[in-house]
């Protein structure tokens, strides 16, 4: 016996939901591809100032070359540390973006969970109606057959 099929009343709700929270999550996943790439950039300065100050000075060494070095030396440290608080920046942003998605996926799992229990409740009254019909489907074959068999 075919019912009524199931058609759940916050669908489109679910749908806008569900779309915020890929919209959150597709913004997570950037965040953490650009945090990766910070890193990436951090750990090049950190090892390009290592190999800096690991290198010996050639030749003879005067205060001008020893200023330049120094400079040098700074200016690669300053890149560190800026390459260092600009991962801070991006680490604070994918904590943001993973809030984010945590709060939008909460809606999204409630209308779900309500979702199967609607469903839920439908199929067990289409079949609880289902077997009544089946009941008096039979219970009037035997009506009929019992009057057929007394005439």
């Amino acid at each position: 016996m075919a019912g009524k099929t199931f058609r759940f009343s916050l669908q489109s709700v679910l749908d806008l939901r569900r779309r915020e929270a890929e919209e959150a999550e597709h913004a997570l996943g950037r965040a953490m591809q650009e945090r990766r790439a910070h890193e990436e950039q951090l750990a090049s300065a950190s090892q390009q100032r290592a190999e800096a100050c690991a290198e010996a000075p050639e030749g003879p060494t005067d205060s001008t070359m020893l200023r330049r070095r120094a400079d040098f030396l700074n200016d690669l440290r300053e890149t560190e540390a800026e390459a260092a608080r600009s991962l801070t920046a991006v680490r604070e942003h994918e904590s943001k973006a993973r809030r984010t998605l945590t709060v939008l996926r909460q809606p999204e799992e409630a209308l779900k969970v309500l979702r199967h229990q609607e469903a839920t409740a439908h199929r067990r009254t289409q079949a609880k109606a289902e077997a009544a019909f089946l009941d008096e489907q039979s219970a009037t074959r035997h009506r009929h057959k019992h009057r057929i068999s007394r005439s």
